[in-house]
């Protein structure tokens, strides 16, 4: 193993040991909210849209850094949208992974599998019923895994795509341009999110930057939730996501929910937006200031059909310091006291 992949997993092994009082926290019964009947009427949560401009003037900047504060401490959520999103960059990758997933066979998939150990986490094809997140059916003494395969790619380093060692199946030529053109989109996103981040938190705007060279934990992992009859089993149980921020673009089954005071929303499909939902690395970065979302995936809302999402998991470079900010850092008892070297 070497000394880079021993540090990133050293970084995620210690960033969710310091991240166990954010989850202690939770009260019981919200972990146990693992079922969903498909009759059940959801309110509708629509985020805030947000303009990201790659030259803002220094007035349009501070109110973007303004908005996204408020948006992390309120739903610790936003959308965004952008000049430079390009949605058929979206759809591309979407028609080319569903094709994959509805189209290949199992051995063909099993060619791309999950590598063993640390490689797990970013690379490969995940089958269904091969991961689980808690979600229970009617019986609680059952935890069937979750009802979704995957397939992850990461870059290498300074999120260079192309030179990521990804696994791609040989009979699918689309997937590897498509995924790679999202990657590189969702990047520009995620760069300019950070430096609103940083300001917002009292930073320099290009303080982010120093950790951010390594695209080894930066993955995207596209999920399918393939058709069901099933109307009681979560397609993932609620969690929180332990990295800054992930990118998702909008979900036109609207099958992600979100936890707002003691209720679950669905988030509302915004076309040719990107969803940015925060994770618990800025949760503890903040002292808890910031919400970290705990969100999870029920069934699609016209129904029980199919759903392709494309999460992309920013995280930082592994000796990123985990503890609170300056600003943070006097409010009460900080979540997190390790730093990572």
């Amino acid at each position: 193993m070497s000394v880079g992949h021993f540090k990133v997993m050293l970084f995620f092994f210690l960033s969710v040991c310091s991240l166990l009082q954010v989850h202690c926290a939770l009260d019981q019964n919200s972990q146990r909210e693992h079922k969903i009947d498909a009759a059940v009427t959801f309110n509708t949560l629509e985020l805030h849209v947000m303009l990201l401009k790659e030259k803002p003037s220094l007035e349009e900047f501070e109110s973007f850094t303004t908005e996204l504060r408020l948006a992390a401490e309120e739903h610790g959520a936003f959308m965004v949208s952008a000049p430079f999103i390009d949605p058929a960059v979206v759809g591309n990758a979407r028609d080319a992974v569903s094709d994959f997933f509805n189209t290949a066979t199992s051995a063909e998939k099993q060619r791309v599998a999950l590598p063993a150990g640390f490689d797990s986490l970013v690379r490969g094809y995940s089958a269904l019923g091969q991961e689980r997140v808690y979600s229970l059916v009617d019986d609680e003494t059952e935890v069937p895994a979750d009802p979704v395969e995957k397939f992850s790619i990461r870059a290498g380093a300074a999120f260079n795509v192309t030179a990521g060692d990804n696994l791609w199946p040989e009979n699918y030529p689309a997937l590897r341009p498509t995924l790679e053109a999202l990657y590189d989109q969702d990047i520009r996103i995620a760069k300019l999110v950070f430096r609103g981040i940083a300001r917002a938190v009292g930073l320099p705007a290009e303080y982010f930057e120093a950790w951010l060279h390594d695209g080894l934990t930066t993955p995207i992992r596209c999920l399918n939730y393939p058709q069901t009859t099933r109307t009681k089993q979560l397609r993932m149980a609620p969690h929180t996501d332990k990295t800054p921020f992930t990118l998702i673009p909008s979900d036109p089954t609207e099958s992600i929910e979100y936890r707002i005071r003691d209720e679950w929303y669905r988030v509302k499909h915004v076309p040719n937006t990107y969803l940015v939902h925060f994770g618990d690395a800025l949760q503890v970065w903040t002292n808890g200031a910031w919400n970290s979302n705990w969100h999870r995936i029920g069934l699609p809302v016209a129904g029980s059909g199919s759903r392709v999402s494309l999460p992309h998991f920013f995280n930082m470079d592994a000796d990123m310091p985990m503890t609170p900010f300056p600003r943070y850092a006097s409010k009460g008892m900080p979540f997190a006291v390790l730093m990572l070297h």
